[in-house]
This record gives structure tokens, C-alpha cells and sequence, in this order.
């Protein structure tokens, strides 16, 4: 996850000059942002990192490093801060199995 808490996104905010602060215990982007990668937020553009991190894979490596068989389909939830920060990674696909 490309949060302020995970040491090599820290560590790449405050390499163009961000600053970390905890609030409430959450460790956020110049006090606001939890998230350290956005294509919004212009007034933290300098501070955050706009290059997505791609991993990209075939369906059929998909399958295999997840162990479904090709009868079980396939899915990317793409979703921002509004939704990590309430629901962990397992919740989010429990939902859309549901």
C-alpha cells in the first residue's frame, strides 16, 4: 500500500521536501493525505509521487499466484483512501464476493 506509514514511500515524500506528521495515531502527508501517490491534490503535487506502481500480469499468472482455477473470475478494486482507510485489503474482497 502506498501509505505515509510504509518506510519507502516515508522515505520518498520526504526525499522532495514533504513532511510526516501522526494524527490520531495515522501518519499523513503534511498533516492531511494518507495516501503518498495521487493524481489529484495539486497542493501536494510536489511532495507526492504521481508514477503508479505497476505490476503487471497475465490472467493466466493472475490465477496461478492467487490459486483460483479459471471457473473463479478475476478483479482489481481500484479505490482510494476514502475506502482504505475503513476497510483492510481482505474486507474489500469480501465485499465484492458477496
Amino acid at each position: 500500500d502506498h501509505v505515509a506509514s510504509d518506510p519507502v514511500e516515508r522515505q520518498s515524500v520526504e526525499s522532495r521536501g514533504g513532511i510526516i506528521t501522526k494524527i490520531g495515531n495515522v501518519d499523513r502527508v503534511s498533516g492531511s493525505l494518507v495516501v503518498t501517490r495521487s493524481i489529484g491534490d495539486a497542493d501536494l503535487a510536489d511532495v507526492l509521487s504521481q508514477v503508479p506502481d505497476v505490476l503487471p500480469f497475465s490472467m493466466v499468472e493472475m490465477r496461478a499466484l492467487c490459486g483460483y482455477s479459471s471457473k473463479i473470475p478475476c478483479f482489481v478494486i481500484l479505490a482510494s483512501d476514502g475506502l482504505w482507510d475503513r476497510i483492510s485489503n481482505q474486507e474489500a474482497v469480501r465485499c465484492i464476493w458477496r
